[in-house]
């Protein structure tokens, strides 16, 4: 069983590469000739990779390249939403990158800070979908903490863990005012006051600022 899920995760990530691929070259087709109907879509890109499939992908499950491909199509259409500014462009995906990646944070971490301070985030609750949920598991949180502490203790630096209820997305780090009930804000940014999902306004002392910056500076209040 588990070789056959690999073999199945290895072709749904062959399926978006190609399919990023192709979607890719589409794209910069409908820019050079400035024609809107070149512009790719879903079905475009499904219809092009079905009608190339090679003779082993009928040996694999169909639905792993239709899902690949409605990924795809949404990771694009958040790339073009001019409301999401923090999602870029999609990138061809890679088995070890995540891992690579991983390795490359925690050292850089731990070699350049002697001090470091991070959430215990609340993983379950952050999984608002089931797209969310399987990028959140990929990132590996879990497993980012276990591994930053245990090289924090190797190397002598000092860890700081912030309870998960700490409101460091809340709390203005100017005036230390807290955010609570409908003045929240969420991923989705605050639907009361129409603030964006990125942003920070303290209804306290009117400062406006990044939401990631604001949660830093009060992560760093702790050290």
């Amino acid at each position: 069983m588990k070789k056959v899920l690999d073999d199945l995760c290895d072709y749904r990530r062959y399926c978006w590469n190609q399919g990023l691929a192709l979607w890719n070259d589409m794209y910069d087709a409908s820019l050079i000739l400035e024609d809107k109907e070149l512009l790719p879509n879903e079905r475009n890109v499904r219809d092009e990779l079905v009608a190339d499939k090679a003779d082993w992908q009928y040996q694999l499950s169909a639905r792993c390249l239709q899902l690949a491909v409605s990924d795809l199509g949404k990771a694009w259409k958040n790339f073009l939403n001019k409301a999401q500014p923090d999602c870029g462009k999609p990138q061809f995906k890679s088995k070890k990158a995540p891992r690579q990646g991983f390795k490359t944070d925690r050292a850089k971490l731990v070699n350049n800070y002697d001090q470091i301070a991070i959430e215990d985030l609340d993983v379950k609750r952050m999984q608002m979908s089931h797209v969310s949920s399987k990028g959140l598991q990929r990132s590996l949180f879990g497993c980012f903490r276990q591994v930053l502490a245990y090289k924090c203790q190797w190397y002598g630096r000092e860890l700081f863990l912030a309870d998960r209820f700490y409101p460091g997305t809340q709390r203005c780090s100017r005036c230390g005012f807290v955010k609570t009930g409908d003045d929240k804000i969420s991923l989705d940014g605050n639907m009361k006051h129409k603030t964006r999902h990125n942003e920070y306004v303290c209804y306290e002392c009117g400062a406006v600022m990044d939401r990631d910056e604001n949660a830093v500076m009060n992560l760093m209040a702790l050290i």
